[in-house]
Formats: structure tokens, C-alpha cells, sequence
């Protein structure tokens, strides 16, 4: 990695966006409209869920998707025609657009509902399209770590410690998210509402929840290709290292019925 791409952040503008996938990024893009929209629904609706406006869920995950679609083509920016050639990581882009989309109007539908998308085992529909919703997020993070073994394979520091930072994400929140959703809820004693948690989180003030872990988990792959065009590689490898304890920290926590803040 040069020096430039260890003080500036020119390696993230829009233009970097766009030649690591166009898709991803014009996906991106909607799902921020998108969750704008959402966002804007809150304003006029008075049905909650768990004591959370129904349209909390959309845009969290529209948002969050969004973030993961603009990373993934950023680091996808950074593989070599061969190598991205080799991945086949363009079918890999059009599938996890596909899988997302499926997901979100999933969530959608069942808030315009005023039902809950996840642990809503209402039906043996639910109970399917709930299987389906995991395995769609279980194959995103597949690919998510898919596409960093193949920044990997590129060579560079900046690809190789990015690289690892999207495997370790991806490990990371399907282990967690996996253990999440064979559970009843995310909450760990404690009140079974979002009424009482942290403002615009929801994460639970007074018992154990889940959701800090999988938050922790899936922002590893911002974090560590931050601090490494920042400081430089080494530093990438320490917060890398950093953002995988404090997930694993985070999750034992949530285990043992600890609130992260009490309030």
C-alpha cells in the first residue's frame, strides 16, 4: 500500500464506488432511498411492534444493507481483473442483490402488516418464509466473505488486511446471527420490548440482547479498512483484532442476561 492510500480516504470516493460494481453501488443507492422513505413513514404511523414503530426494523436494515453494498464495492475496487474473473464475483454481485431485495420485501410487507419479520412463527408460511429470510442472510455473508478471500488473493496490504476484515464479518455474524434466530427473540431476560431500550437502538437497558454482538460482528468490515487507510496496514490488523473481541465480548454479555447500558 502506498503511502496515499494510507493518509487519504481517495481510495472510498464515488468513483472507486462505481468501478469496483455499478450494481452495488446503484443498489446502494436505492436502499438508502428506500430507507429515507421508511424513515419518513414513522412520521405518520402509530402502530408498534415490541414497542418499537413499525417501521424501526425496515429502516434499520435497509440502511445497513445499504452500508454493506457500498463496502462490498468498495473492496471489490480493489481485485484484479484476473482475479475477479476468477471469483466469478460479477454473478456474485447480481445474487446478493437478488437475496437482499428478497429480504426486504420480506421485512416490508410483514411491517406494512404491523406483523414482526423476525421470530414470527404465526403460520407455517411464516415459519418458511422466516427459514428463507435466514438463508438469504446466511449466503450474503457467504458472499461478503466470498469477495474478501478474493481481495485476498489480489495481494496487496490494504486488500489483504480489508480482505480478512470481510471473512472475519462474515464468520462473525453468521455464527451469531445463526445462534439469534434459533432463539425465541433477541432478549435475554429483561423486558420483552424495545420500549425501554436505548434510544434509536432499542437494545435492551434492563437484560441480556443479542443485537449489540451481531451490530459489532457486521461492522468489522468497515472499522478495520478504515483504520487501515488511516494508519496503515498494522493499525487495520489491530482494530480488526479489536472489533472481533469486543463482538465476542459483546455476545457473551448478551448470554448471561448483562445489559450493555443500564438505564
Amino acid at each position: 500500500m502506498t503511502l496515499a492510500e494510507s493518509t487519504s480516504f481517495n481510495t472510498i470516493a464515488p468513483a472507486s464506488l462505481q468501478a469496483g460494481s455499478p450494481a452495488l453501488l446503484h443498489a446502494a443507492k436505492v436502499f438508502t432511498a428506500l430507507f429515507a422513505a421508511v424513515v419518513l413513514l414513522q412520521l405518520a404511523e402509530t402502530r408498534t411492534i415490541h414497542g418499537a414503530d413499525v417501521w424501526v426494523k425496515p429502516a434499520k436494515f435497509f440502511v445497513s444493507l445499504a452500508l454493506q453494498m457500498a463496502t462490498l464495492a468498495w473492496g471489490m475496487s480493489l481485485v484484479t481483473g484476473p482475479v475477479r474473473r476468477r471469483f466469478r464475483l460479477d454473478a456474485a454481485v447480481w445474487l446478493f442483490v437478488a437475496l437482499a431485495t428478497f429480504e426486504m420485501t420480506y421485512i416490508v410487507y410483514r411491517a406494512s402488516r404491523g406483523e414482526a419479520s423476525h421470530f414470527n412463527h404465526s403460520s407455517q408460511l411464516a415459519d418458511v418464509l422466516y427459514a428463507m429470510m435466514g438463508l438469504a442472510a446466511v449466503t450474503m455473508m457467504l458472499l461478503t466473505g466470498w469477495a474478501g478471500l478474493a481481495m485476498i488473493r489480489t495481494g496487496t496490504a490494504l486488500s489483504r488486511v480489508s480482505g480478512t476484515s470481510f471473512i472475519a464479518a462474515a464468520l462473525l455474524t453468521i455464527v451469531i446471527g445463526g445462534y439469534l434466530s434459533s432463539q425465541p427473540s433477541h432478549w435475554i431476560g429483561g423486558d420483552q420490548t424495545d420500549a425501554t431500550g436505548l434510544p434509536l437502538l432499542g437494545w435492551s437497558t434492563t437484560g441480556g440482547d443479542l443485537r449489540p454482538a451481531h451490530f459489532a460482528a457486521m461492522h468489522v468490515m468497515q472499522i478495520t479498512p478504515i483504520a487501515a487507510l488511516l494508519a496503515g496496514p498494522r493499525a487495520g490488523w489491530i482494530a480488526g483484532a479489536a472489533c472481533v473481541a469486543t463482538a465476542a465480548i459483546l455476545f457473551a454479555v448478551g448470554l448471561n442476561g448483562i445489559p450493555l447500558i443500564a438505564m
